[in-house]
């Protein structure tokens, strides 16, 4: 600081450039991924909070030596062996964030250069100078950092002007829901933001009138960067759909709607390269200074601080760990970062509990209370990733309480602290749907099951699954494009394909990568024919063709069957030719029929065919007492509506084309003669099943979606169960031949879709088919084959 003293505006602007950080580079986008409609909410309160937060430091800095900063705070309440613990908690926190933080610019300039490999090249270079820049003596200069911090802040408010336009009359995606979880977990990542701000409160000395000026001055630049925060996250949530959101890309992500793309991009990704450059090279030089004075207090190995480099060499030797962890393990990054905001919120919860055992008035006891009530909360939902800071500072305080051999101890510590985030690796699932299409219920229903059973999944295993969703339209090109997208983010495993083509075509650019795809409603035997990576969860058309054929033979009894083979789609059609050449076959060898052998025909129809009456004539004619319609229920209710003017009443043997059952019962009610209708099909599930299993499932499943489980939902479910068993069945779930190897063993006596499943040598299940029957009483199960 120069020996000017401060004035309001001088002091905001001051405390302004100090706040604003490598936070504005991802917060956006992270807080929105973790709150969603609530992150609007989460950035408030984090704000507001920032306030009491500051009072408190604000009194504490007038009772503590400026040169101890928060270990003093902590120390006046708690003591020392508490207050010992900061310099690890701290460096054991930077050694994540540093690292995350470098690798995130990386990223920005591997997206604009499309350079694979690029992003851990320069996130080692920033790390690299910030210790070599220290170790040669060199600083950059407080005009520059200062630049650099104006840089960012001109850059922050032209982006919200410039994307503003794009997200007016979006602004709709951020109205809270009041969520109490997402809400709280946005208030702990939002922290990052004000990192540090708690160092403000040793400036009130260089105000020419403090007690008027400095805490004005201080709420006013809390307020600007809080708002500056979330107009960003705002613009960033009106603008990309949930899920498209590239959690740590942030504002690269919103730049690209600004027109010439190259340009702004280019401007953000430089920018931020800059910035952590400045930054690291003054970082690493204040933490150096923590370090050395840490030793000299016995809070870390004396060693330390008997050379003027060891701390620099430290500070290299714990970034190298932290960047070659995130090299091993790439789907840590966002978990680090949020593992670090859970650091920076437990300094403060210790803060405060310092805080409310000093001599205060009550009202700012009362104020201390409330706020680490709140930020306590923020930390609870934080999860497993709660542990890092629990068992950094238990070691770290059971080390001084204990007198353990601090020297080796400490250094372990240290050296082994960035990789306590990687004790549960989360599991990352790409899902590849027509998210988009809002007149497709089945996506929906899909998309449900996933995601209640990785909740489920997450309950029972303490693993954590992220789930990214790539929409695509009706074009296999779209389906392309989102799979390209899912690889390029680093995707092992997929869950896609609603049909057959679209599974194809994801299978087409997945070949030869060792990645898995799970299907759940794709049914043609070429998805996973010769496709050893390809699995599905439903039972395929060949099977389903014919189990249904033997079903009709030996069941039903049916001795005049008629079949409406619809040729311009290849699902009906091929369940149709299979139907008759295994119920041919079965003619053929069996002797029960006696004299009387089983009549079988054909008639095939084309798509959108209006008009079925030849069709019904001919098969009453030929005293078809079966019809078998294995297409969609469009062709079947034409189908029967002439029917029902014919008169013509056989029995209807379907599959799971024609829908939900409950659909078809509604449009057959509404013909007069629906007394006469039954019917027999095939579905995914068992939804009258009253197992413990199946009852909780459709509980979950109402209770969390506020609708009625249906088949579409179980296979969902099922889809994303045996691949995550499967995954964390092996050591490396990121290995797509060990997962892959995994799944050719997987078996199960409990799925909801089948009391046994197991996969065949095509990778296609071993499962039952379920018949529902449909009449005038109604729908129920059947049986199975």
């Amino acid at each position: 600081m120069s020996e000017k003293k401060l004035g309001i505006v001088s002091g905001t602007s001051y405390a302004v450039g100090s706040i604003i950080g490598s936070g504005i580079l991802f917060l956006p986008s992270l807080t929105y991924k973790l709150s969603g409609p609530d992150v609007f909410l989460s950035w408030l309160l984090a704000t507001i909070l920032c306030v009491p937060l500051l009072l408190v430091f604000y009194d504490m800095s007038k009772v503590t030596k400026a040169g101890d900063g928060v270990k003093g705070f902590i120390e006046h309440g708690l003591g020392k062996t508490v207050a010992s613990c900061f310099p690890v908690l701290l460096l054991s926190t930077v050694c994540i964030g540093m690292p995350s933080s470098a690798l995130i610019v990386g990223k920005f300039i591997k997206d604009y250069f499309g350079i694979n490999g690029i992003d851990y090249a320069v996130a080692f270079y920033l790390l690299l100078f910030g210790v070599v820049s220290n170790l040669l003596g060199k600083s950059i200069g407080v005009k520059i950092q200062n630049f650099v911090s104006i840089g960012f802040i001109i850059v922050g408010i032209g982006l919200f002007f410039f994307t503003l336009p794009s997200a007016s009359g979006n602004f709709d995606k951020i109205i809270p829901a009041f969520k109490f979880k997402e809400t709280f977990a946005g208030i702990t990542m939002a922290f990052w933001a004000f990192a540090g701000f708690e160092n403000l409160s040793f400036l009130t000395k260089d105000f020419q009138r403090p007690e008027k000026d400095f805490l004005l001055s201080m709420i006013l630049a809390l307020i600007i960067c809080g708002v500056l925060y979330l107009a960003l996250t705002a613009n960033y949530a009106a603008i990309i759909p949930y899920e498209n959101i590239e959690t740590v890309m942030g504002i690269f992500q919103l730049s690209k709607v600004v027109k010439p793309q190259a340009v702004s991009s280019l401007i953000i990704a430089v920018l931020a390269f800059l910035a952590l450059k400045t930054n690291f090279n003054s970082w690493v030089k204040g933490l150096g200074q923590m370090i050395a004075n840490a030793s000299h207090d016995g809070n870390l190995p004396r060693f330390l601080g008997k050379t003027q480099n060891a701390p620099t060499y430290l500070l290299g030797s714990l970034f190298s760990v932290s960047l070659f962890l995130s090299l091993i393990f790439p789907e840590f990054l966002e978990t680090g970062l949020v593992i670090v905001s859970s650091n920076f919120v437990t300094i403060y919860v210790l803060t405060l509990l310092s805080y409310l055992k000093g001599k205060w008035s009550i009202s700012r006891k009362i104020m201390a209370f409330v706020t680490l009530v709140i930020l306590g909360t923020s930390l609870g939902t934080s999860g497993m990733k709660l542990f890092y800071p629990l068992i950094v500072f238990s070691l770290t305080y059971l080390i001084f309480k204990f007198k353990v051999r601090k020297e080796l101890a400490i250094v372990c510590l240290l050296v082994i602290s960035p990789s306590l985030f990687a004790s549960s690796r989360p599991l990352d699932i790409a899902l590849i749907f027509r998210f988009n299409d809002k007149f497709n219920g089945t996506i929906e229903s899909l998309d449900r099951g996933i995601e209640l059973a990785a909740k489920d999944f997450e309950k029972k295993h303490k693993i954590k699954i992220n789930l990214k969703k790539y929409p695509h339209d009706e074009k296999l090109a779209s389906v392309a494009d989102a799979t390209q997208r899912a690889i390029k983010d680093g995707h092992f495993i997929i869950i896609g394909g609603e049909n057959s083509d679209e599974a194809m075509a994801i299978s087409e650019i997945i070949k030869n990568k060792n990645i898995v795809l799970m299907t759940p409603t794709s049914t043609n035997p070429k998805v996973t024919l010769d496709r050893p990576f390809n699995f599905r969860t439903s039972i395929s058309d060949d099977k389903v063709a014919e189990k249904i054929a033997e079903f009709v033979f030996k069941e039903l009894k049916g001795k005049a069957v008629g079949v409406l083979h619809n040729v311009s789609y290849p699902y009906s059609d091929y369940l149709s030719k299979r139907f008759i050449s295994r119920y041919n076959e079965l003619i053929e060898t069996s002797q029960s029929y006696g004299d009387a052998r089983p009549k079988l025909v054909d008639q095939k129809i084309v798509r959108n065919q209006m008009d079925v009456s030849k069709e019904v004539a001919f098969f009453k004619k030929n005293g078809i007492t079966h019809l078998v319609a294995l297409t969609f229920n469009s062709d079947l209710l034409r189908f029967y509506s002439e029917a029902t003017i014919q008169d013509f009443n056989p029995k209807y043997i379907g599959s799971d084309g024609w829908g939900l059952s409950e659909a078809i019962l509604k449009a057959v009610q509404a013909n007069r003669f629906a007394s006469q209708f039954e019917a027999y099909r095939n579905v995914y599930w068992n939804g009258t099943d009253t197992s413990s299993q199946n009852t909780t499932f459709k509980n979950d499943y109402k209770k969390m979606f506020n609708e009625e489980a249906n088949p579409w939902g179980a296979i969902g479910y099922d889809s994303l169960s045996i691949v995550a068993e499967a995954a964390i069945s092996i050591k490396d779930g990121r290995n797509g031949e060990k997962l892959q190897q995994a799944l050719k063993k997987y078996s199960s006596q409990n799925l909801l879709t089948s009391s046994s499943f197991s996969f065949d040598q095509n990778n296609t299940p071993n499962k039952d088919v379920i018949i529902y029957k449909i009449d005038k009483k109604g729908i129920g199960f059947y049986g199975t084959r």
